[in-house]
């Protein structure tokens, strides 16, 4: 062979090793695991990287708690992310009936049975500054997480006001007392609702039923006992609180067998932790006063009504015996965990504002 021709045939077998390799080392990078603690599951590097930079802006964020007023005026929008039976309704409604913001702007309501109101900017009315379900409907899926809405809130906006522009967007949430908040969806559940219309959207798909089972045969589970409720492994209910406010991506949404579920648990508890710090506001049912003054101090709104006990339906904590209440404790040990940090938090928020409360003799 001539050696002009052996020299394309080396520069050939060169060029051809170069792009095989660049293309297994890709491949590796998505499958190439971390080991954490002392087991041998794993999780792909880039979940791995994104918890360490996620709790590496946990720390560096914890003092940045001061925001500058809400401007409807300019590119700010209110992402509400209403989590199941933590009295979120009763918020919702107070954001589109009664929030006045610095500059008078409010929402326009229009259909009071059931609740829809227009909250446009002063100064253009096609935009937007309120995303929540009684002023865009549930545009992202019925009760999205944290998950869902960030996936999917910029591309809807741009959807809904026709236009790409840059956005704030600053997300705010209720948290409830995980027990009481418990045995409030199980009484809600028995009396016939499902939110099985749920998209539970992770990684740009829905579970499936291999991924995730459904409790109950038929439309409804209506009328099940409350032992029946804690006793289904796949009900939505248990942790509910942390899987909503957590970075689902970061566990592989909703498939199991990536990880161990004590693996699952850390890193779901670790994410909602820092996604709650970083939250714009969240407020908390045990404390509605304190939660209307820190919302209109931090954002400078005001309410013409005030935040008063909220509506939680008919259930209370009396509905379950006391070793239920136990059992539903150990059930909801992250929400138990994540609420413990949450009234940290939120004692910290009022110091900062000046807004007094019982929760700092505690």
């Amino acid at each position: 062979m001539p050696i002009k021709h052996l020299k394309l045939l080396i520069l050939f077998i060169f060029l051809f090793l170069f792009i095989f390799l660049f293309y297994c080392f890709d491949k590796i990078e998505k499958i190439q695991c971390q080991f954490i603690s002392d087991s041998h599951h794993c999780v792909s590097r880039s979940a791995f990287k994104k918890l360490h930079y996620a709790a590496w802006n946990h720390t560096q964020l914890t003092s940045r708690q001061h925001w500058p007023p809400f401007n409807a005026s300019s590119s700010d929008v209110f992402v509400f992310l209403h989590m199941q039976k933590t009295g979120g309704t009763t918020f919702g409604r107070h954001l589109v009936l009664h929030a006045i913001l610095a500059d008078n702007t409010s929402c326009r309501c229009y259909q009071r049975k059931k609740l829809r109101c227009d909250c446009l900017r002063p100064r253009d009315p096609t935009q937007i500054w309120l995303f929540s379900r009684y002023s865009t409907g549930w545009s992202c899926g019925l009760h999205a997480d944290w998950t869902e809405l960030h996936e999917c809130v910029p591309s809807m906006m741009d959807e809904l006001e026709s236009i790409s522009n840059p956005r704030r967007y600053l997300y705010v949430t209720i948290l409830r007392e995980p027990v009481a908040r418990y045995v409030s969806e199980w009484r809600h559940v028995q009396r016939g609702a499902t939110w099985r219309t749920a998209n539970l959207r992770c990684g740009g798909r829905s579970p499936s039923l291999l991924d995730l089972p459904f409790c109950f045969i038929g439309e409804s589970w209506e009328g099940v006992p409350l032992d029946d409720f804690m006793a289904c492994p796949h009900n939505l209910a248990k942790n509910r609180q942390t899987r909503m406010l957590s970075d689902l991506t970061l566990i592989g949404c909703y498939n199991r067998t990536v990880l161990s579920s004590q693996q699952r648990d850390q890193l779901m508890l670790r994410s909602a932790k820092n996604n709650l710090e970083n939250m714009a506001y969240f407020g908390m049912t045990e404390f509605q006063r304190e939660s209307q003054q820190l919302f209109e101090r931090k954002f400078g709104i005001r309410f013409t009504e005030p935040f008063g006990p909220a509506n939680l339906s008919r259930s209370s904590i009396d509905d379950a015996t006391e070793s239920q209440r136990v059992d539903i404790e150990k059930l909801n040990a992250l929400d138990v965990e994540l609420y413990q940090f949450a009234l940290k938090l939120f004692a910290h928020r009022l110091r900062q504002f000046g807004i007094r409360s019982s929760l700092m003799d505690s």
